[in-house]
């Protein structure tokens, strides 16, 4: 019984500290895994792919987007689901229209996301 529970306590950990995605997203970029190999195109691409905790990696460029309602909640406030630029780069997202305002629309409950690095 005791091995039981020192398993049990052990997997619960690793299960705790599981390691987040990472996704990778480019304007040059043209494939659907979003790995660092085969980065996505668009942030809608990269955000669908997100699970709680998740983080994305946008590259340098200018993006037109709309994000409606698609970016999970992180885990927690330790473990956010992350979408930041990549380093030294410059993001910028757009709305995808002039008649079309949101880039990020966050309606309903939503919690632990962060957002850095971006020009929105």
């Amino acid at each position: 019984m005791r091995k039981l529970i020192i398993i049990l306590f052990v997997f619960s950990i690793y299960a705790h500290h599981a390691q987040a995605a990472i996704y990778y997203t480019t304007k040059t970029g043209s494939g659907s895994t979003c790995s660092i190999g085969s980065p996505c195109s668009t942030v809608a691409v990269g955000v669908s792919k997100l699970a709680p905790g998740d983080k994305l990696i946008i590259g340098g460029g200018t993006y037109d987007e709309a994000i409606i309602d698609t970016v999970p909640s992180g885990s927690s406030p330790a473990s956010p689901t992350t979408i930041i630029s990549a380093t030294g780069e410059t993001v910028i997202i757009r709305p995808i229209s002039s008649s079309f305002h949101s880039i990020f629309n966050f309606s309903g409950a939503f919690d632990n996301i962060l957002l850095d690095g971006l020009i929105i």
